[in-house]
């Protein structure tokens, strides 16, 4: 990396991440052992964006003409459009990953000036390399880094202060840890409504947890080092996706009434998240497997009468897909559509019924049976209603 003592070496080679990345996978097989990985060819590019100059301009103008969009995602990041991009621009990724830059080398960062002298980089590589340490200046002689004037810049020591109770006189109500007995499982129900819609999953999960804690809510948490709120939602929504009414469990002090939990929840929730029920979770009741009822409104008109009735007529239509797993599965959308009405001429009403164990979307029957363009999905409004 830049502005560090080994911004100077080489980067492991493609062929040689992938076999060391194998080697990890034949002999890290252990159902306690859970091996996660980026991909050697995005670490590759990343390199070369890392440790490039002002001749990769034209690599990216070329990149983005060819399609590069949102490349740190994976499922969005597509190397052969970058090989292209390199062959069409001359540029040679190996020159800015695995090529070792000689000491007298200029660097294309040089002309930032991050503090730290350049002097001190390199003399940090060759203590690196005889695997000697630099002492901590905070508690030896300063090491001369060049950060420091000790003028207005210098190392700044206080006392360590081992009672916490000193500096946080305020009760933190989210730490308080109380015997699992005292807690119960609570269903909570909520609808997520106007501009809250574009709350991915994970945003809706760390939304919660925060309101929770502002509230000063008693919450359960997991055991382990890395304790975790107990939290779980009953459905994923996808992102754009307004709903009515969807379902959270979690475990709270077992003496809150559910009137407590939903006023306290929602004076610290952001607007579209309005708690709208609450109550505890029974095991013993049978989950409701209603079907679910969407109202689709498209920008413009996209699909007819007539398309909907050659539909609604198939015995079955049946698509395939990956599991998480990476299984082929197959799915009859058919089967998982119990209406299709008009509200008007770009709206209409889809109903799903439960028909396997994955959620079927309303999003994936229109690309997949109606074949509209996905830019049409996603400008076009979603919301799930309550079916009455």
């Amino acid at each position: 990396k830049a502005h560090t003592p080994f911004q100077r070496c080489t980067q492991v080679s493609l062929d040689e991440t992938k076999e060391k990345l194998q080697y990890l996978k034949d002999n890290l097989r252990h159902r306690k052992v859970n091996l996660k990985w980026q991909s050697p060819e995005m670490s590759m590019v990343e390199g070369v964006w890392a440790r490039g100059d002002r001749k990769l301009s034209k690599l990216l103008v070329a990149a983005f003409e060819k399609g590069c969009r949102l490349d740190g995602w994976t499922d969005k990041f597509d190397f052969s459009l970058w090989q292209k991009a390199f062959e069409q621009t001359g540029v040679d990724p190996l020159f800015y990953t695995t090529r070792k830059r000689s000491e007298n080398e200029a660097l294309p960062w040089d002309i930032i000036d991050s503090g730290v002298s350049p002097d001190f980089l390199k003399k940090e590589f060759q203590n690196a390399k005889k695997k000697s340490l630099t002492p901590d200046c905070r508690e030896n002689d300063c090491t001369g880094c060049g950060v420091c004037d000790f003028k207005k810049i210098k190392p700044v020591l206080h006392d360590v202060i081992t009672d916490i109770r000193q500096t946080d006189p305020v009760k933190d109500n989210t730490l308080k840890r109380l015997p699992d007995d005292a807690f119960k499982k609570f269903e909570i129900s909520f609808s997520k409504l106007g501009i809250a819609r574009f709350f991915g999953h994970l945003e809706l999960a760390t939304i919660v947890q925060r309101a929770v804690k502002r509230a000063g809510l008693s919450v359960k948490y997991s055991q382990g080092f890395n304790p975790s709120m107990r939290l779980s939602f009953d459905n994923a929504l996808p992102v754009g996706m307004e709903s009515e009414e969807e379902i959270l469990f979690i475990f709270l002090e077992k003496n809150l009434s559910p009137k407590t939990i939903v006023e306290q929840l929602n004076k610290t929730l952001p607007k579209g998240l309005l708690i709208t029920g609450c109550k505890p979770f029974n095991k013993l009741v049978k989950r409701d497997d209603r079907a679910s009822c969407y109202i689709i409104g498209f920008a413009d008109v996209c699909i007819g009468q007539e398309d909907v009735d050659r539909f609604l007529n198939l015995s079955e239509f049946i698509v395939e897909d990956l599991s998480k797993k990476g299984k082929i599965r197959q799915i009859d959308l058919r089967k998982s559509v119990e209406k299709i009405s008009f509200i008007d001429l770009q709206t209409i009403k889809m109903v799903l019924k439960k028909y396997s164990e994955r959620t079927i979307r309303p999003t994936e029957i229109l690309i997949k049976y109606f074949e509209l363009d996905e830019e049409i999905i996603k400008i076009a409004r979603i919301k799930k209603i309550t079916c009455v």
